[in-house]
């Protein structure tokens, strides 16, 4: 049978986004499971379901499927926080939004969580690593320069203020997505709350 101009054979190119995004999520188990270094794209095809021909046509190797996979959830994250943080009334209001949005995502995506901490270490001292950095300070220093002009913040050294915000969420990460730590994510909540508003609320003689 003849396909019509502008239509495609059942099983082309036509589900590229679905494909795509079914290409991450098996790539995220593969490296998950083997590590980045052993897993081949063939692991990732016979994971998926597909072709080595359709992997190639979505992305050009194994590499680019980690980076891309890396770089998506990172802009997911930062969105994520910023969102948290411009959204909440007040510091403890912006606090409970942060820490609520940043347990959730490592319950529910401890995969991926995984693979973003192996990214970090890996790049950290690298070009890529730097610039990672300097966004999410640039984004997350957005609000606390705000918070701190408008009085709601102690007074520190600069360096120190996204450090004391985001050092505790991201040993939590560690921790939890290791399976370091069994206390439950509504106590977890609660504490890392408490901790960061302390840290950065002021107190007299601020």
């Amino acid at each position: 049978m003849n396909v019509k101009h502008g239509e495609r054979k059942r099983g082309s190119w036509a589900t590229t986004p679905a494909r795509r995004r079914r290409i991450l999520s098996a790539a995220l188990g593969c490296f998950d499971e083997h590590g980045v270094a052993a897993t081949t794209v063939e692991d990732i095809c016979l994971a998926a379901d597909l072709s080595v021909g359709s992997i190639y046509h979505h992305f050009g190797g194994k590499d680019d499927i980690f980076q891309n996979l890396v770089g998506e959830a990172m802009a997911e994250y930062l969105a994520g926080i910023v969102d948290a943080l411009e959204e909440g009334t007040g510091l403890t209001g912006s606090i409970e939004r942060l820490v609520g949005f940043h347990v959730s995502w490592v319950e529910e995506r401890t995969a991926l969580t995984r693979l973003m901490l192996r990214w970090e270490e890996d790049m950290r001292d690298r070009a890529n690593g730097q610039g990672h950095y300097a966004q999410y300070s640039e984004a997350i220093g957005t609000w606390l320069r705000r918070e701190a002009r408008a009085g709601h913040i102690r007074r520190m050294e600069p360096d120190l203020y996204s450090a004391l915000l985001m050092g505790p969420l991201m040993e939590y990460a560690r921790q939890r997505s290791a399976g370091l730590t069994s206390a439950s994510p509504e106590a977890i909540e609660r504490g890392l709350v408490a901790g960061l508003v302390r840290a950065l609320g002021r107190s007299d003689g601020d």
